[in-house]
């Protein structure tokens, strides 16, 4: 009997998944909907779906070992896909806020809808690029409920609406559906092996690639509706308005690219250079300390790391007394995962800013000295493992603990610091 065995790259069929679901949706939409908008706004719509078929490709043939791969990996805020998913949703609310504007002489149904899926939708966008919704607890409830509440006003105005404006109505429907559908059902999906008789898959489906190319679908769609609303709300549009929609994606892009200069900026001239190295690749770049308030002390931390080692990462500020080595105040915070920024290098490590405040107990300042002192940890369980210090420019207390500044009393000078790790 022969032993045959054909193995089928699992890149081949994310491929064809993107082509089963892709495909009809453009032969529908380039038959049906695609010409009754304006000359500027379907270049618009076919540059977003030729950028999202060029992300969606170099995501899925990539290897995950490349050095290039974080730039385009779907499954990851602050780089390339991530910064397209949020210019094209930010497109969306841009449509949707002028449609709004333009239909200012009609009824205020509609109008009132625009603006709220236009707020709706700039918000997904700085989420899509920020990830805010990291720090609410039930985000996907809050998702989940958003999106139930537009997609009935969406049906309730397509009841309303003229047939031939219906069908904007309908695609924004269909795109709301795969976003939020496709994220729903996936997310109970995992990786999967698969081996059928002779057939054996080569490497793993990850189906969470498979809900971000759903999602990017479904918001093109989405991008497609409000572009048909605008272009009925001005149906011939002046050269300038051509001009302004070929624009609008670096009206997105310019402040997203100056924000994320911001912590580089603020590192290198408003805060204190540093060199702490921790476990796992964690780097104190620099901090700047305000002490002149009377009751507390104001830190602002610069760490460089990898996304998976800064996860999970927490801070804990102290002031220690100098002579007895005891604690006499603590705060600990976790790292604030959202403050990442997209860097377009390779192997660059994010700069992650933190902001801690410490409260002084009272007297502390006329008692004696202290040491402002940094320690690192990770949660593990009910347990805080504390990140040992591999080197450091500036003096340790302890191997986990850098001490970063002294608050001395009007008796002590500043104690001396023990000597920094090399």
């Amino acid at each position: 009997m022969l032993d045959i065995d054909i193995a089928i790259p699992a890149q081949s069929l994310n491929l064809v998944y993107m082509l089963l679901l892709y495909a009809p949706a453009c032969l529908v939409c380039y038959w049906k909907l695609i010409p009754r908008l304006s000359l500027a706004a379907q270049r618009l719509l076919s540059g977003m779906l030729l950028a999202q078929g060029l992300a969606i490709g170099v995501a899925v043939l990539l290897p995950a070992a490349s050095l290039w791969y974080w730039l385009w990996d779907l499954n990851r805020e602050f780089n390339i896909s991530s910064t397209l998913a949020s210019t094209q949703l930010a497109l969306v609310a841009f449509l949707a806020l002028a449609s709004a504007w333009l239909l200012r002489s009609r009824a205020g149904g509609q109008r009132l809808y625009l603006c709220a899926l236009g707020l709706i939708f700039l918000f997904m966008a700085v989420d899509e690029y920020y990830a805010l919704h990291e720090g609410f607890r039930h985000w996907k409830r809050y998702y989940v409920a958003v999106g139930a509440a537009l997609a009935l006003a969406t049906l309730i105005l397509a009841l309303r609406s003229p047939r031939q404006a219906r069908a904007w109505q309908v695609c924004f429907f269909v795109g709301l559906g795969l976003s939020g559908g496709g994220a729903v059902f996936y997310e109970f999906l995992t990786v999967v092996d698969v081996e059928l008789g002779i057939l054996r898959l080569e490497g793993s489906l990850d189906f969470s690639l498979w809900e971000e190319i759903t999602e990017l679908l479904g918001v093109w769609l989405a991008l497609l509706a409000v572009a048909g609303h605008f272009c009925e709300a001005l149906p011939r549009p002046k050269a300038h308005f051509a001009r302004l929609l070929y624009a609008l994606p670096l009206v997105w892009l310019a402040p997203l690219y100056a924000n994320a200069q911001l912590p580089g900026l603020e590192l290198r001239f408003l805060a204190q250079p540093a060199a702490v190295e921790f476990e796992l690749d964690v780097q104190l770049r620099g901090y700047r300390i305000d002490s002149s308030a009377t009751d507390a002390i104001h830190l602002r931390l610069f760490t460089a790391s990898k996304r998976g080692r800064y996860s999970g990462l927490g801070y804990t500020l102290s002031l220690v007394d100098a002579d007895s080595g005891e604690t006499v105040a603590s705060q600990r915070a976790r790292a604030a995962a959202h403050n990442r920024h997209w860097m377009l290098r390779p192997g660059a490590l994010p700069l992650y800013p933190q902001s801690l405040t410490l409260a002084v107990p009272e007297g502390a300042r006329e008692k004696g000295a202290f040491w402002i002192v940094l320690s690192l940890w990770r949660e593990a369980g009910d347990e805080f493992a504390r990140q040992q210090a591999l080197a450091s420019d500036l003096p340790l207390l302890d191997d986990t603990s850098v001490i970063l500044g002294a608050l001395g009393g009007p008796a002590n000078a500043s104690p001396v610091p023990p000597p920094a790790r090399q």
